[in-house]
């Protein structure tokens, strides 16, 4: 169901994510624990589509999310639901 590929996330001079292989199959469960600053909130907004990675693949359901576009991403993404703790949600709201 969900699935990354080589994933990358570089801000600015600072590679929080590098290579990361993951596959989530329907029903299974993720939970994503350490310290502060390792990257758990950035992994989940770039599943949800939040965020796009510097490099590498992330599909949802076989859909390349990093490159469909229009009505097919909407209605992928209406499936997805995001909570997180605190005022994370709104860390890139100006």
């Amino acid at each position: 169901m969900i699935e990354l590929q080589n994933v990358c996330m570089r801000f600015g001079d600072v590679e929080l994510l590098d290579r990361v292989n993951l596959t989530l199959k329907k029903g299974e469960t993720l939970v994503l624990v350490g310290p502060s600053g390792q990257g758990k909130s950035v992994l989940l907004k770039l599943m949800a589509g939040v965020l796009k990675p510097t490099s590498g693949a992330i599909s949802i359901e076989g859909n390349d999310l990093v490159t469909i576009r229009g009505e097919v991403r909407a209605r992928l993404l209406r499936r997805m639901g995001m909570l997180f703790q605190k005022n994370a949600l709104f860390d890139s709201l100006t």
